[in-house]
């Protein structure tokens, strides 16, 4: 099942019209350092030939030092102390150059804990083996209750844990999701999992497949919070491979 994701999309979006205008920022930081820069030298010589009016011609401030020398190297500090200062003061009013990652937006964002109702129905035929006997005993008309934590960025839509949330008198499914192709309407996903029965014996049962919702209800704060669907999936038992399906929802907690 191909995986779409529509917030990693509106990030490559953003990201590509962010890269366009970098250059012209970065050209406007260059140009106003240069300008600073420039200004900064013009001062220091300012002050050079300040201190040598002031203070050239007078007795050394220090023995054998002449002032001339203290002048050069007042204004050789100031100098250096220039560069950093043009730096600071050019991106002093720059926007942040920094891509950070959205909030989800709320008709997106599905991230939680969700309850779920499942109707299972078997769809292969009867063919006589004890696999199939196993298998109509356990998941025939079977309606799980489970309870399901799901995980989300910008990047990624995860069910990381689902599960039986019943007695050990049923069957109890476990199962998590691939990464989930969703919009604000409609969710889908493909699982992996396994199916324990309900007199404990250890066949193996694996059970995979594919769940596909539409968004029926959002909660106050505009969040997805019913979903209604179908699920179709296989279950192996034993060295057999059978076909269900199920009538599925799920509501927020």
């Amino acid at each position: 099942m191909t995986h779409y994701n529509p917030m990693l999309e509106k990030l490559q979006r953003q990201i590509q019209d962010f890269n366009k205008e970098n250059e012209s920022r970065i050209e406007k930081v260059a140009r106003r350092q240069n300008l600073i820069t420039l200004g900064f030298v013009v001062f220091n010589i300012i002050v050079f030939i300040t201190l040598e009016s002031l203070f050239g011609d007078k007795e050394p401030l220090f023995a054998n030092i002449p002032n001339v020398v203290l002048n050069f190297v007042a204004t050789l500090v100031l100098l250096m102390v220039s560069f950093p200062l043009a730096s600071k003061f050019a991106k002093r009013n720059m926007e942040n150059l920094q891509l950070n990652e959205e909030a989800i937006e709320p008709k997106m964002q599905y991230a939680g804990t969700w309850e779920y109702h499942t109707e299972f129905r078997i769809q292969s035929p009867d063919d006589g083996s004890e696999e199939y006997k196993r298998l109509a005993d356990n998941m025939c008309d079977y309606k799980e209750n489970g309870i399901s934590q799901w995980t989300q960025n910008v990047f990624e839509l995860k069910i990381d844990f689902a599960g039986t949330a019943q007695g050990k008198e049923h069957p109890q499914v476990s199962w998590h999701s691939d990464p989930i192709s969703y919009d604000e309407h409609e969710i889908r996903w493909s699982f992996t999992g396994k199916i324990w029965w309900k007199d404990d014996q250890n066949y193996a049962n694996e059970f995979s497949g594919i769940e596909y919702y539409t968004v029926r209800g959002c909660d106050d704060k505009g969040r997805p919070c019913y979903l209604e669907g179908h699920l179709v999936g296989t279950v192996l038992v034993g060295k057999r491979f059978y076909v269900v399906d199920a009538l599925s929802e799920f509501r927020r907690k």
